[in-house]
C-alpha cells in the first residue's frame, strides 16, 4: 500500500504575487553582490522564466492538478538558472513560513552548492530549514571519504529522515525516482505529508530504470530460495519464468521482439515485502538482498508487459520500469530540454520561453574522419586500433591550436577507463601539456553542469554519445509508458535506422550531449547583449545531424567549416564524394555536371535527384549551391551546372 498522501494540497503557500515578485528582486540582488558580477539582461529574462514557471507549478498545487508533469524551463548554459531558483525559494520562504521546496539536482557536488547558496542568501535564524542529503551529506559518511572520492567537503551531514520535517531540502535525482519508483515517502515530495509546493529539478532526470537479465539472473535467485528453503512455494514460479526465458534465449528472429515472461498473478505472490522478510528471516546479508531485488524488480516489469528480448549480442532481456509519476510542482530547468525526446512524447509538459543565447561568437569546425576511424566500435575493438585512434586525435588537435591556447576534448570512455590511453581530468587539475597547450580529456557521459572548463577556447568532440540501440527502445516505451507488445518493435527498431518515437529519443539523446558537453567551454560564458564567448568547437558528429538541428543547437552560429581527414584509399561512395565537394571551400563555385561526375562518381544525368533526396538537400541549402541548366549562367550546351548562389 501506499504511504503517499496522493492528491493532497498545501493551500496555505498562496502566496501574493506581487509580494513575492518584490522578495525575489531583492534576494536576486544580493546574489549581484555576493558574487560581485553584475547583473545582465539575459540573466534578468531567465530569472523572470523561472518566477513564471514556479509561480505555475505552485498553483498546480494549491488546484490538485496532479496530472501535470514539468513546467520546464530551457534556460542556456550560463544564464544562472540555478541561482535564480535559489533566490526564489529564498524569497518565497521569506513571504511564507508554510511554503516548502526540494531542490533534486545529479550529483553530490551540487548538492554541496545548492545548500551552500540556500544558507547564504537565508536569514540566519532560517538556516536550520534546510537539509542537504545525499551519500556525501549522510551522517554516517566519512567527510575525508567524501573530498577523496567527490572532491568536496560536505558542507553538512543529515540523516536521511532529517527530509521528511525540513521545508527546504536538497537531494540527488536518485533519491527523488528511488522514491517514486516505491511509492513511499521519504520527504522528497512530502514534508510532514503534505505536497510540497514545489520541487526544482536540475538536468534532465532519467525516469525510465532499465533492467537487463539473463536465465541465470533467474536461476541463481531460485537456487538461493532453493538452498535456504527446498519447499518453498516461489520455486514452481521461478522455475517457470525461467523456462520461458531460456525457450527462445537461443532462438532465431528478429533482433528485437515482445516476449510473454511473467503472469501478474506470479509477480503478485514475489512482492518486495516478502523477499525482505525471507531474506531477513535466513539472515542473509544485503548483496544477497540486493540482487534479490533487482530480478524482483525485473519480474514485476515483465508482469506488467514492459520487457523485450534483444537478440542481438550479448543477448539479454530488456525490462523497463518508468519512474517518474505525474504530479503538481515540478520545474524543470535544463539548458537542452527543447531537442529532448521526454519533452516530446511525455503528455504534459508546458514550456516556459526562454530569450536564446546568440552563437555567433561560435566557430564550427566539422571533422571527417579517416574511413579507419568511422566505426568508433572498431576503433575500441583493440588496443593498437585505440593507440592509433589516439594519436590522429592529438594531431587534429595540435594542428586545430597554438601554443597557449586552452582545449576541452571529449573522448569515448573506453580509451580512458579501459586502455588508459588518455587521462581523465575528471574535477581534479590534472590539466595535460600538448606542445604548449593546455589540454583537459573528459569522457561522454560525463562533465553537465561543471564550470571547470570555462576558458577553454576549443572544445573537440570526437564521435558521438551513442548508447544500445535497446536502451534506446527501451527508454522509449517506458517513457511513453508502452507495453512492449504494442511498440511497434518489428516495423520501426529494426534496420539501420530506427523509426517514429525512437528515433525521436535517440536524435534528442544524441542532440541533447553534443549541446551540453560543447557548452563546458567558452560558449558558457554570455555577455550583456546575450552572445556567447568566443570558442572553436571541432566535431566529428554525423554531419547531416549538426547541419538539420544547427538552428536548435547553437541559434545565430555560422555555417560549420568543413576539415576533411580522408586519407589515401579511404573506399567511397559516389554520394560521399559529393558531399565532400559541397562543403569543401576548395569546391569552384560553378561545376559542370559532367565536372561533378568525374570528380565524384555520379552519373552527370542523376545530379539533379540526388540533391533533392533528404540525405543531401541539407548540404545543399547550408552551403547555398543549387543546379542550374547552362544557359541561366550565360553558357552554352545541355549540361546542368552546380553553383554556389553567394558567387554566381
Amino acid at each position: 500500500m501506499s504511504t503517499c498522501p496522493q492528491g493532497s494540497r498545501l493551500a496555505a503557500c498562496k502566496i501574493d504575487p506581487q509580494l513575492l515578485r518584490q522578495a525575489f528582486t531583492e534576494v536576486r540582488g544580493k546574489q549581484v553582490l555576493l558574487q560581485k558580477r553584475e547583473s545582465i539582461a539575459i540573466n534578468d529574462q531567465v530569472a523572470d522564466a523561472i518566477y513564471r514557471a514556479s509561480m505555475m507549478a505552485m498553483d498546480d498545487v494549491f488546484e490538485g492538478r496532479h496530472h501535470s508533469a514539468f513546467k520546464y524551463v530551457t534556460a542556456p548554459t550560463g544564464t544562472g538558472k540555478s541561482t535564480s531558483s535559489v533566490a526564489f525559494a529564498v524569497a518565497a520562504r521569506g513571504c511564507s513560513p508554510k511554503f516548502t521546496c526540494a531542490f533534486v539536482v545529479e550529483t553530490i557536488r551540487q548538492c554541496d552548492e545548492i545548500y551552500r547558496e540556500l544558507t547564504r542568501l537565508l536569514p540566519p535564524e532560517s538556516v536550520e530549514d534546510v537539509v542537504v542529503w545525499s551519500g556525501g551529506h549522510d551522517r554516517k559518511a566519512d567527510p575525508e571519504k567524501v573530498r577523496d572520492e567527490h572532491g568536496i567537503t560536505p558542507a553538512a551531514q543529515f540523516h536521511a529522515v532529517d527530509l521528511k520535517s525540513a521545508p527546504i531540502i536538497v537531494c540527488t535525482h536518485k533519491k527523488w525516482l528511488g522514491e517514486m519508483e516505491r511509492d513511499v515517502d521519504n520527504g522528497v515530495r512530502y514534508c510532514n505529508g503534505l505536497s510540497r509546493s514545489l520541487l526544482f529539478i536540475d538536468e534532465h532526470p532519467d525516469i525510465v530504470e532499465l533492467i537487463p537479465k539473463t536465465p541465470s539472473d533467474i536461476s541463481k535467485l531460485k537456487d538461493t530460495i532453493s538452498r535456504l528453503d527446498p519447499e518453498h512455494e516461489w520455486l514452481p514460479l521461478l522455475t517457470g519464468i525461467y523456462c520461458r526465458m531460456d525457450s527462445v534465449f537461443d532462438s532465431p528472429g528478429s533482433d528485437y521482439v515482445a516476449i510473454d515472461l511473467v503472469k501478474l498473478e506470479e509477480a503478485q505472490k514475489l512482492t518486495d515485502d516478502h523477499i525482505r522478510k525471507f531474506f531477513d528471516v535466513h539472515g542473509q546479508g544485503i548483496q544477497s538482498l540486493e540482487s534479490a531485488m533487482e530480478t524482483l524488480k525485473f519480474i514485476q516489469a515483465c508482469a506488467e508487459g514492459y520487457v523485450f528480448f534483444s537478440r542481438k549480442t550479448p543477448r539479454t532481456f530488456v525490462a523497463y520500469s518508468p519512474r517518474f509519476k505525474h504530479s503538481a510542482g515540478y520545474v524543470l530547468l535544463d539548458a537542452t530540454a527543447d531537442v529532448t525526446g521526454m519533452v516530446a512524447l511525455m503528455p504534459g509538459m508546458e514550456e516556459i520561453p526562454v530569450p536564446k543565447v546568440d552563437y555567433s561568437n561560435l566557430s564550427i569546425r566539422h571533422i571527417n574522419p579517416p574511413s579507419r576511424f568511422q566505426s568508433i566500435r572498431e576503433v575500441t575493438g583493440k588496443l593498437a586500433r585505440a593507440k592509433e585512434y589516439c594519436a590522429w586525435m592529438k594531431r587534429v588537435v595540435l594542428d586545430s591550436t597554438i601554443a597557449g591556447e586552452k582545449a576541452l576534448l571529449v573522448v569515448h570512455k573506453k580509451l580512458v577507463e579501459d586502455y588508459g590511453i588518455f587521462p581523465l581530468s575528471a574535477e581534479e587539475d590534472n590539466t595535460q601539456d600538448w606542445e604548449g597547450r593546455s589540454i583537459n580529456i573528459i569522457t561522454w557521459g560525463m562533465g553537465i553542469g561543471s564550470n571547470k572548463y570555462r576558458e577553454c577556447g576549443h572544445v573537440f568532440l570526437f564521435g558521438e554519445f551513442f548508447k544500445p540501440r535497446s536502451a534506446t527502445l527501451g527508454t522509449t516505451l517506458g517513457t511513453t509508458q508502452c507495453r512492449a507488445a504494442d511498440g511497434n518493435l518489428k516495423e520501426e527498431a529494426h534496420g539501420r535506422e530506427l523509426k517514429g518515437d525512437y528515433r525521436i529519443i535517440r536524435e534528442g539523446d544524441l542532440l541533447r550531449w553534443t549541446a551540453q558537453l560543447a557548452a563546458r567551454g567558452r560558449v558558457r560564458n554570455i555577455d550583456a547583449n546575450g552572445r556567447c564567448g568566443q570558442m572553436t568547437l571541432h566535431t566529428s558528429m554525423d554531419y547531416h545531424r549538426l547541419l538539420s538541428n544547427l538552428s536548435r543547437l547553437f541559434p545565430g552560429a555560422e555555417t560549420p567549416v568543413a576539415a576533411d581527414y580522408s586519407e589515401a584509399g579511404d573506399n567511397k561512395k559516389p554520394q560521399e564524394r559529393l558531399i565532400e565537394l559541397l562543403v569543401s571551400e576548395d569546391t569552384p563555385a560553378v561545376l559542370s555536371s559532367v565536372e561533378v561526375e568525374a570528380l565524384t562518381g555520379l552519373r552527370s544525368g542523376l545530379l539533379k535527384s540526388k540533391l533533392r533526396t533528404e540525405k543531401v538537400s541539407v548540404f545543399v541549402q547550408s552551403y547555398c549551391w543549387s543546379v542550374v541548366p547552362a544557359e541561366a549562367i550565360g553558357k552554352t550546351g545541355r549540361a546542368n551546372y552546380l553553383v554556389r548562389n553567394c558567387a554566381a
